[in-house]
């Protein structure tokens, strides 16, 4: 019986854990869509990340490592995305044995606002995409340690953009 109530109590734990790391992934989609002009809600999106965090875009958006870079990126809008909305479906959410730490795996599909490179106009296009995250356990709490983002497509009223350059954005 002892056994069978710390399987129960392990698996009860994991599925708490999996829902938690949606929530901060959720979050994370929420507050990208909570825009100030080219920014999005930074104090809001901040608290999501874990204090060594990368955030990966390349090659279309940089990386940018620990939280003061992430704020840094964050707040400056680079990305020049006025509105956007986070279509996302987790595919893959694995906990580590240890239950200190996760992977996980979403498709992004958003429609957003942006600067087109090519007139300087806004247009409406959609994004598509990946992110293939790390999460960790601070201080009992889930928070991003890696956020891997791989925009595969932006499509706009005229098609396709370009792809980045070799090298991709300045960071």
């Amino acid at each position: 019986m002892r056994n069978q109530s710390a399987d129960l109590a392990g698996r009860l734990q994991r599925l708490e854990d999996l829902e938690a790391i949606r929530r901060v992934k959720q979050e994370y989609a929420l507050a990208a869509d909570d825009r100030h002009g080219f920014a999005v809600n930074v104090e809001r999106t901040m608290q999501l990340f874990s204090k060594d965090a990368v955030w990966d875009g390349r090659p279309r958006f940089g990386r940018h490592e620990g939280r003061d870079a992430i704020r840094t990126y964050l707040s400056r809008g680079k990305a020049r995305i006025d509105w956007s909305l986070h279509y996302l479906i987790d595919v893959s959410l694995v906990i580590d044995p240890d239950g200190r730490s996760a992977r996980g795996r979403w498709y992004l599909f958003e429609t957003a606002r942006m600067v087109s490179p090519a007139t300087g106009d806004p247009e409406l296009v959609w994004l598509a995409g990946t992110y293939d995250d790390e999460f960790v356990r601070e201080q009992g709490v889930w928070r991003i340690g890696m956020l891997k983002f791989d925009c595969q497509k932006i499509v706009g009223p005229d098609g396709p953009w370009p792809d980045p350059p070799q090298g991709g954005a300045p960071a």
